[in-house]
């Protein structure tokens, strides 16, 4: 019984996550209120920095990531004024903590900086 709830409850709980994601969309949309990042993306001016976590707890990486949804379309080789920025220092107890304050691990606080001064550095004269 053990090793069965071992392997049932794992694929439960990203059943679960699954579900829970399609209806809060599902809602949202319904209430017009549809953010389509991708669409606006060649809207933005200057340079952008996309942060991201592929084991975020609270957006799925594959599922709602705009760096995931660029990347699935090629939209992010190539391109100058984007870069992009994978955390990937746990949160506490093992988490991928959406919240995780970056400062708390020195690589992830030194990327955010480089990565902000790249961003609001010079830009070359359009």
């Amino acid at each position: 019984v053990r090793a069965w709830l071992g392997w049932l409850l794992p694929r439960l709980v990203q059943w679960c996550r699954a579900f829970s994601s399609a209806l809060a969309v599902a809602a949202l949309r319904a209430l017009g209120w549809d953010l389509c990042a991708e669409a606006a993306v060649g809207s933005v001016g200057g340079r952008s920095v996309l942060i991201f976590h592929r084991r975020d707890n609270v957006v799925s990486h594959q599922a709602a990531s705009l760096q995931a949804a660029l990347e699935r379309r090629g939209l992010l080789e190539g391109e100058p004024n984007i870069r992009t920025m994978e955390v990937t220092c746990p949160g506490p107890g093992g988490w991928a903590n959406h919240d995780f304050p970056l400062c708390a691990d020195e690589t992830a606080w030194t990327g955010l900086l480089r990565s902000v001064a790249w961003a609001l550095g010079p830009q070359a004269a359009e």
